[in-house]
C-alpha cells in the first residue's frame, strides 16, 4: 500500500476570538482523490476550521501545509490561487438556476471590461447540471425549461 503525502494539512491548528477558544491543536489532512468529512456537535469548530483552510481566518497557532510546503493565507484569494475554495452552505438558493450556476453565483467569470463571460458547456452531466429539488429525469414544470 503505497502512502501519500497529503495536498492541504493543519498540524496543532488553534484559534481563539477574544474570550473564545473555538479550535485546539487540530491535525487535519486532505489526501489526494479521497472524501473527507468533518463531523462534530454544533459548536465543535468545524467552520471554523474550514475558513482557516480557505483563508477566510488565519490561525492564532500551528500551520497549514500545501503539497508539504508551509502557507500562510491571508485572504480568500490567496487559497483559491491554489485550487481551494469554500462552498458555503446557503440555504436560500435561486431556483431557477442550476445547481452548478448556484455554486458560483457571484463568482463568474469576467473580461477584462467586467462583462460576463461564459465558456463552452459539455453536454448536460445528469444531477450535476440539475435543476435544485428536481430529479433530472423529471418533466419541466411550465414556464420552465
Amino acid at each position: 500500500m503505497t502512502v501519500t503525502a497529503p495536498v492541504l494539512a493543519a498540524r496543532g491548528v488553534s484559534k481563539r476570538y477574544s474570550g473564545t477558544t473555538a479550535l485546539v491543536g487540530v491535525d487535519f489532512a486532505v489526501e489526494p482523490a479521497k472524501v473527507h468529512a468533518l463531523i462534530g456537535e454544533n459548536g465543535a469548530g468545524k467552520s471554523t476550521l474550514v475558513k482557516i483552510l480557505g483563508g477566510v481566518e488565519r490561525p492564532s497557532d500551528g500551520v497549514l501545509l500545501f503539497q508539504g510546503k508551509r502557507v500562510q493565507f491571508t485572504s480568500p484569494r490567496e487559497a483559491r490561487a491554489l485550487g481551494i475554495d469554500i462552498i458555503h452552505q446557503e440555504l436560500q438558493l435561486f431556483p431557477d438556476l442550476s445547481i452548478e450556476e448556484n455554486l458560483f453565483v457571484g463568482r463568474e467569470r469576467r473580461t477584462r471590461w467586467g462583462t460576463g463571460r461564459s465558456r463552452p458547456r459539455p453536454p448536460a452531466a445528469g444531477s450535476a447540471r440539475s435543476r435544485p429539488g428536481r430529479h433530472p429525469w423529471s418533466a419541466p414544470r411550465p414556464g420552465r425549461r
